[in-house]
């Protein structure tokens, strides 16, 4: 197979907040003032259908304060996926309950199917039913309600990965009782840092805005230093910084040290403790919040356009032992990631590598297998597909600014290399 290699290597990941959108949001920061934070809360919960909205330091605190303000029963169950970002299953150990984990299905990587082959007595104690639309593919929302309602529990949405995807003519988080959004530099809706607190019930929202009123707002000058990491990130991730600076280093370190150098540096460390602070981003980020909801929808269109071009690229070449992502039954795939499976991802990953296709091997992996939660956390179904989810991921470039030369380009070379990793473990036999 004949692969002509691309004039710049392939970055892993493109930011949705750009350089001008930083500048931008640095030219806030002397006139930007608290109505901002109140526009940015009104325009988004008339978006995403909800009662309220808070601008909250994080999606995990979103969730920390969701939870102490349910006033479950001390050490409730809450069931959710094992397969999702461990914040949030750390979040429900901080709040005092305990994590009830379902494994996901297959491609789409979200809870699902399982959930309708557990016994009632499984449901016994559970005060809430956590679900999270991963990389971007929304959840079964009508098969989960149902499931749900037949036991008057509340849904709560995690939709950190899955804001702005459709779910069968709804969008994620208008159907949980309250819902968490993170604005991370990586997130498809980013304000440097901070989320949104979305809620659906009134009494509710009005627990949370007697708590909330208490949150101390940071002040504009704080945002300095966001702005100045996202201004380098930005530079790291573009073409030219990118292949002429970032990639020699990976290559480097990948040489000598045997690591991804960026593998530390976007990795979150995870706690049990409570978060330290109830606060609220600065002025000036919500200033940016409102500007970038202006484009989102234009992202997810271009995220959806290149992920499903890339899966269908990827079908043709009918590669043995991958696996591939899965389109929802209803509602559309927004493609934050696109995350395949293979028996050796190391060795695949190093291979694209070296062909210029930045890489990444994933920060998550399966919940009940993380030491941290100890035995506070259990498994209700078997763990098969998020076991070998964490085994086996990769997650392959997709981003809109992706060529369709380019996409071909990746699909080749995934195949290429699949191929020349299989040869290497039939060498090993």
């Amino acid at each position: 197979m004949s692969i002509l290699p691309p004039k710049f290597p392939i970055c892993r990941l493109s930011l949705s907040v750009g350089m001008k959108d930083i500048k931008w949001m640095m030219g806030q920061i002397s006139s930007a003032r608290e109505e901002e934070i109140h526009y940015f809360e009104e325009e988004f919960a008339e978006r995403q259908e909800l009662l309220k909205a808070f601008y909250v330091t994080s999606a995990k605190a979103a969730f920390y304060e969701t939870l102490q303000a349910l006033n479950l029963p001390p050490k409730s169950r809450i069931l959710m996926p094992n397969w999702m970002n461990p914040a949030m299953a750390a979040m429900v150990i901080a709040a005092g309950h305990f994590p009830r984990l379902v494994d996901v299905d297959e491609g789409t990587w979200t809870i699902g199917s399982q959930i309708r082959d557990l016994e009632d007595v499984m449901w016994g104690g559970v005060g809430a039913l956590l679900i999270s639309h991963m990389y971007g593919c929304p959840a079964p929302l009508r098969m989960l309600e149902e499931e749900a309602n037949k036991r008057k529990i509340p849904i709560l949405e995690d939709c950190t990965q899955g804001f702005g995807a459709d779910c069968g003519g709804r969008v994620t988080g208008s159907s949980g009782l309250a819902s968490f959004y993170s604005f991370d530099i990586t997130n498809n809706l980013s304000t440097l840092g901070g989320g949104m607190l979305g809620v659906r019930g009134p009494v509710l929202a009005d627990k949370l805005s007697n708590i909330r009123s208490r949150a101390q707002i940071a002040e504009n000058k704080s945002a300095y230093t966001l702005a100045t990491k996202a201004l380098s990130l930005s530079t790291a991730t573009s073409k030219y910084g990118f292949g002429v600076g970032v990639y020699p280093m990976l290559a480097l370190s990948r040489k000598f040290l045997g690591q991804d150098m960026l593998y530390s540096q976007l990795k979150e460390e995870v706690t049990t403790a409570p978060p330290a602070i109830m606060g609220v981003p600065a002025p000036c980020q919500a200033a940016l919040g409102r500007r970038m909801l202006q484009k989102v929808d234009e992202r997810n269109k271009g995220c959806n356009l290149v992920g499903t071009r890339l899966l269908k690229l990827l079908k043709a070449k009918r590669i043995p032992h991958m696996g591939l992502p899965s389109l929802p039954d209803q509602g559309t795939h927004i493609f934050t990631n696109f995350v395949v499976t293979f028996p050796r991802p190391q060795q695949l990953a190093q291979k694209l590598f070296e062909k210029g296709i930045d890489t990444s091997l994933g920060y998550f992996c399966p919940i009940h297998s993380m030491e941290l939660f100890g035995s506070k956390v259990s498994c209700l179904t078997s763990t098969t597909v998020s076991d070998r989810l964490g085994d086996e991921q990769l997650h392959l470039p997709v981003y809109p600014e992706l060529t369709d030369e380019q996409l071909q380009y990746i699909a080749n070379s995934v195949a290429e290399s699949c191929a020349e990793v299989a040869e290497d473990m039939r060498l090993e036999e």
